[in-house]
């Protein structure tokens, strides 16, 4: 089960207009998300290195994020990225990766998941397989930027955002 502190710190900027909706009527009702344990296999910190993208990152983005962690003298956070367990691609936190990796962190935190899951869905539409991503993550032939907005279904039916399910994890620069 996801504690309220974690969404509430987790959700700041990463989702849309809707899902922050569906946060804020979360967080008024005091309610948590359930979801079936055997969706995350583990947490650990890993090589980089070893993380294979899908699509490609908005490099404004990525700068944005690394001017955000400039402002913080020694410390900051962030959640883990979001990884298939099987394949070792990135399914949330391409971002995340671009700025971890311009800071030289090679070892990051990475919450797996059981990404053949019918619990997680590529976007709301499901205009984009699960098998198109991870190809494009095996080729090297990466998406667009955003091409997935990865959601998760929780055990009473209702979608969020897939980083719910990250860690916030604490960094040294």
């Amino acid at each position: 089960m996801l504690d309220l502190w974690k969404m509430k710190t987790t959700y700041k900027k990463e989702i849309d207009k809707e899902g922050k909706k569906e946060i804020l009527d979360l967080i008024k009702m005091n309610k948590h998300i359930e979801i079936p344990p055997e969706l995350i296999s583990n947490f650990l910190w890993i090589d980089l290195k070893e993380l294979k993208p899908h699509e490609q990152v908005f490099f404004k983005r990525g700068t944005g994020l690394c001017n955000y962690i400039e402002t913080f003298d020694r410390f900051f956070v962030l959640p883990s990225l979001i990884v298939c367990k099987n394949t070792f691609t990135i399914i949330d936190g391409h971002h995340r990766w671009f700025a971890l990796e311009k800071f030289g962190i090679s070892k990051v935190p990475v919450t797996f998941v059981d990404y053949e899951s019918d619990r997680i869905l590529t976007n709301r539409m499901e205009n984009i397989s699960k098998k198109e991503i991870l190809e494009a993550s095996s080729t090297g032939k990466l998406l667009p930027p955003k091409s997935s907005e990865h959601l998760v279904i929780d055990n009473n039916g209702q979608e969020y955002p897939i980083i719910v399910l990250s860690s916030i994890c604490h960094f040294e620069r």
